[in-house]
This record gives C-alpha cells, structure tokens and sequence, in this order.
C-alpha cells in the first residue's frame, strides 16, 4: 500500500492537551453534509478505526441536516456527536435560494461559530479536521486562527477552481493535507500545492460489513425477474459525473446480445437535480423499460451486491471511487474506465476489467464476458474480495492515517502504530 509523506512535525496548538501522553484528540467538522456522503463515511471509519491507535475522535454535525437524525447512533460513540446550526441545514423543503440561504447564514453562523469556539476550549483538540468542502474549510480556518489549532484538510475531490478561492488558498497555505489517492495527490501538485504538503492515504472500509449472503432470488423477485437472471448493478449518486447516461446506451448493446440481462441502478438523486428524469426519459428512447430498474438509496446495498452479478460504475476523473472499494468485497467483479483513481483501486484482468471511455466496444463486450462467464466472474470477484481486505481494510489504513496525525499534532506516535504500519 502506496503512503506518501514528506510532511515534517509541526508544533501542537496552544490549547491542545499537553498532559495526554500518547493520544491525540481530533475534532471533525461537518457543516452541512450528511452521513450518505463520501466524506462522512471515509472520516466515520477512520475515526472509529483508529481509537484504539490513541486518536480520540469527536464530530461537530450542521443541526438538522439531511439524514443526520441518526448520526450520533451510527457513530460508535454518540456522546463524541455535537449539532450546531450554522444555517447550512440540507433537509428544508422547498430549497430556499442563494439569498434565503445567505439570510439564513447570516442568521445562525456567529451563534454557531461562538458555540464551536466553546466547545473547541472545552475539549482542548490536538487538530480540527475538514474535508475540502467550503464552508468547512471557512469555519476551521476562523477557529484555528482564534485557538491555534493546526487545520486538516482531507482532499475527497479534485482540485481547482471549482472548490472555490478561500479553499485553494487554504490548500496552498497548509502543510496538512491529506488526499484520498495518488490521482488526488498528483492533482493537487499540478495546481501548485507544495508536494511535501500533501500525503495520500487511501480510503478504506470494514470487509466484514460486505460479507453477508445475498439472496439472489429475493433480489430478482423484487423487481419482477426470474431467478436466474443475470444482473448488472450501478450503485452511486445519480449525478452526470456518474457516467449513467452513457451506462444506459451501453447496456442497450449489451441486451441486443443478452436480451434477458438486466440493469439495477442505486443510487439519491442530487437536489433540485432534473438528472433522474433524464435518465427515465432516455430509458424510454432505448426501449429498456422492463430491463432497468431504479432503486434509489438503498441500506441494504452490501445485500445487494452480494445479489448481484457484475458491478458496473461509468465514472470519469474519479478522485476515489469507495463504491468500487465496497463491490470488491462483496466478491463482484468491476467493469470500470481507465480513468481517475480507478486504476489504483481495480486491478485490470485481476479484480475486475478496465477500458478506455472513447472506445465503447470493449466496455461492452467486457460487460457481456462477464455476465456470460460465471467461472470467470467468480474468480475476479474472489481476487477483489481479498484485495479489498489486504489492501483497503480499515485495520490496515488506520494506523498509516493516525501516523500522519501523530506527526500533524506534534507528538511521537505510539510504538503499536509502527509495528502496524510495519
């Protein structure tokens, strides 16, 4: 497993607790995503994963956000959980505009920053830690200027213009970042961030949690298939960058050689977002009605993809890809791009198979071996499941993440870090 880092030690803040000898406090900051994002879960388990690595760990969640009524209870320690508004509240309906939303930030965010100071004083954190989102990243900022607290930004996306000013001058000015893949990393150089600044540690996830036995027939039942039909399954956000359009006109090339093959698609749609009428309209331009199915969200995704047949997953540029990760351990072969960080995480002929997004003959027939080639399927997907668990588990990253936040922090890691490292 690849760990860039070239970062040296930097002093501690000075509220940090001098007198906890071996442990490190962090502070994640939340301020208006929610637990079905990328950024919560990749956090969640490092955070949960590293306790015993001496990385005590404590969240600050946007009050009222969408999904967050359960955060406290999906976190292993709730009591570590604090809402605070900062008038970014997601779960509103109708969305109110850029007006109503600046209004209401106006509102609520002196009240909300005052209160984080507080609590910022009162559990005396070694490091407040942020992804790349913007109104984290502006929070941070102002209460690391105000305490002295050394700021973490965790890179989730590529980097640019798109993340917004304040973000990218953060980036170049901070000696802590953390990004999600090499991809990631190598991105973050080519916008100038100083290349001792930035380390990669990988995204990880629990394999057990994808150990559970599919029940195939249940799955195909659902949506009105027979038992032995073959399933291709989407999984992810219903967003452009998705690659779902294009997934659909490449399906319809699969079905023209498998008729009875089916597509399953899981996935929220974004907010104020026309993409799942797009989606449902070109279904209907491709005559598939009947052989795609739209889940939506789904908690039981680790079921299904146990369920399923083969993983399919368009995207381009991708920073990460944890769903890829999360296929790989429910033993599904991947039909991928070469593209983004894909290639760091799908191992071609090995875990899955990868093609280039100008050519989409080999996608298809790619997609069209593996449904037909069960013992083939069988063997890639084994071949993900053990990567998954070797390279990617949370009991492997863990202590390579809590290195890094030992030495952000100021402090010696404990001897039990190096030997897992090692």
């Amino acid at each position: 497993m690849e760990f860039q880092s070239s970062h040296k030690p930097s002093p501690s803040g000075l509220l940090s607790s001098q007198g906890r000898s071996g442990s490190v406090r962090v502070l994640f900051l939340h301020a208006a995503l929610d637990h079905l994002s990328a950024e919560y879960k990749v956090h969640k388990v490092l955070a949960e994963s590293a306790d015993s690595h001496g990385v005590e760990s404590f969240f600050i969640w946007q009050r009222g956000a969408r999904s967050t009524g359960d955060n406290a209870i999906r976190f292993a320690w709730p009591e570590r959980v604090r809402y605070l508004d900062f008038g970014r509240d997601l779960s509103t309906s109708p969305q109110v505009g850029r007006l109503g939303r600046g209004l209401r930030m106006l509102r609520s965010l002196p009240g909300a920053t005052l209160a984080l100071l507080a609590y910022v004083r009162t559990i005396q954190p070694d490091l407040i830690y942020t992804s790349q989102q913007i109104y984290d990243v502006r929070i941070a900022r102002i209460i690391s200027r105000l305490t002295r607290v050394p700021h973490v930004i965790h890179i989730h996306y590529t980097v640019g213009h798109w993340l917004g000013g304040d973000v990218m001058k953060a980036m170049h000015q901070n000696p802590r970042l953390i990004a999600v893949s090499e991809f990631i990393r190598q991105n973050a150089m080519l916008q100038g961030i100083n290349p001792s600044d930035v380390s990669t540690v990988p995204n990880s996830i629990d394999p057990e949690v994808f150990q559970h036995t599919g029940d195939r027939a249940a799955l195909r039942a659902e949506f009105g298939w027979e038992p032995d039909t073959p399933v291709l399954l989407s999984a992810g956000r219903l967003d452009q960058m998705k690659g779902h359009l294009q997934l659909l006109d490449r399906f319809a090339l699969v079905r023209a050689q498998m008729p009875h093959a089916r597509l399953l698609i899981c996935g929220r749609m974004q907010s104020l977002s026309n993409y799942p009428d797009l989606l449902h309209q070109r279904v209907i331009e491709l005559g598939l009605q009947g052989s795609v199915a739209f889940a939506g969200h789904r908690y039981d995704l680790p079921e299904i993809m146990r369920a399923a047949d083969v993983f399919v997953l368009l995207s381009e540029m991708e920073p990460f890809g944890l769903v890829f990760l999360e296929a790989m351990a429910a033993r599904l072969p991947v039909v991928a791009y070469y593209s983004g960080a894909i290639p760091e995480i799908v191992v071609d002929g090995v875990t899955g198979l990868l093609s280039y997004p100008e050519h989409p003959e080999p996608l298809v027939q790619n997609l069209v071996r593996l449904l037909s080639n069960r013992s083939l399927a069988s063997q890639l997907g084994a071949a993900g499941s053990a990567r998954a668990a070797n390279h990617f588990s949370s009991e492997r990253i863990a202590p390579l993440w809590a290195t890094l936040i030992y030495r952000f922090a100021g402090k010696v890691a404990p001897i039990s870090i190096a030997s897992a490292v090692g």
